[in-house]
């Protein structure tokens, strides 16, 4: 009977998400009501509240199974097997980015962008941490500031690049955003940096 239970609130959960889905491509997150997500979903609005309280709490939902069919396809990049001089993992977050850019565009014009920023950078920040606690264990290594500086700065910076990439309608590949953000990233300000060519 639980079994039974669990899969039928699975199976609502999914009906409205994919409503929610639908409906943020065809008018916009920000004039998406409750009652139009139930129509769609061919619900009662009651159903609705049984399960989300609001709108907000079905995105979240929504953002959160993106992330989580990404870590299930990309399972290597939570084993703690990549660093940041390796540019794979990073170039699979633009992918992803890139390929759900419909969706994120979207929500970044919406007031629904705080919602799905803070689900993002959640969602980088643990696989920077996945990656610094990998880094420290193997090197036997110390942080000279504190861990959760390190997490939420460099998890800000890529999900600031990624919005600002998706934005401008991804004028660099997936490969090359990786490859500019590893070198930032691990070369620093300073060997971006050079002296200016004399002119003639």
């Amino acid at each position: 009977m639980a079994i039974s239970e669990d899969r039928r609130i699975q199976r609502t959960r999914k009906a409205l998400i994919d409503s929610l889905r639908e409906l943020i491509f065809e008018k916009g997150y920000d004039d998406i009501s409750i009652q139009d997500i139930t129509d769609r979903a061919n619900m009662g609005r009651a159903t609705f509240y049984l399960h989300y309280g609001e709108k907000d709490d079905l995105l979240s939902d929504l953002l959160h199974n993106v992330v989580k069919e990404f870590f299930d396809s990309t399972p290597e990049i939570l084993k703690n097997q990549w660093t940041l001089q390796d540019t794979s993992a990073v170039q699979k977050i633009f992918e992803l980015a890139g390929s759900q850019s419909d969706l994120f565009c979207s929500l970044i014009l919406s007031h629904g962008s705080f919602t799905a920023e803070r689900h993002l950078q959640s969602a980088l920040r643990e696989l920077i941490t996945s990656n610094l606690n990998s880094e420290l264990e193997k090197g036997n290594l110390e942080l000279v500031l504190p861990q959760e500086f390190i997490e939420n700065y460099y998890s800000g910076a890529l999900l600031a690049l990624i919005l600002w990439w998706l934005y401008s309608e991804m004028p660099y590949t997936p490969a090359e955003m990786a490859d500019m953000y590893r070198k930032v990233t691990i070369e620093g300000r300073t060997k971006l940096l050079r002296p200016k060519a004399e002119t003639a």
